[in-house]
């Protein structure tokens, strides 16, 4: 069975974060470079905070116009986040994405150590491998 960590090394999936005193504008450009649909927020010390999804991101440009380049990514972030630990199976994590109707899930050790973030596509994708 493919577990999380593996689809976090076979899909090339690393962590990536942004500070949440950052702006909106800065994590849209790192969106772009990695090619990611989500990124991991942190505070100044690291510990996990939040995550930004493009859903966020369209939100804010909804919401603020023109300025939301300038938003705060605290702001816009979403702070109650389901996380799951790396052993998870992906069929398993699917359910659990299904069951709260969201697209991105952060894979997080047991210590609280991020590992990264997987998505529904990438799920998909190793779920369909396997058969």
């Amino acid at each position: 069975m493919t577990t999380l960590d593996k689809v976090l090394q076979k899909q090339n999936l690393g962590l990536i974060t942004i500070n949440e005193h950052k702006k909106l504008g800065d994590i849209i450009d790192k969106l772009l470079d990695t090619q990611r649909k989500a990124i991991l927020v942190t505070e100044n010390n690291g510990e996990l905070v939040g995550m930004v999804s493009e859903s966020d991101i369209i939100k804010a440009v909804g919401k603020y116009g023109k300025e939301a380049s300038e938003v705060v990514i605290h702001e816009i972030m979403t702070e109650s986040l389901i996380v799951s630990p790396p052993l998870t199976e992906a069929q398993e994590a699917l359910r659990i994405m299904s069951k709260n109707k969201i697209r991105h899930l952060p894979v997080v050790t047991e210590h609280g150590h991020m590992l990264g973030v997987v998505g529904v596509v990438e799920l998909v994708s190793s779920v369909m491998g396997e058969e």
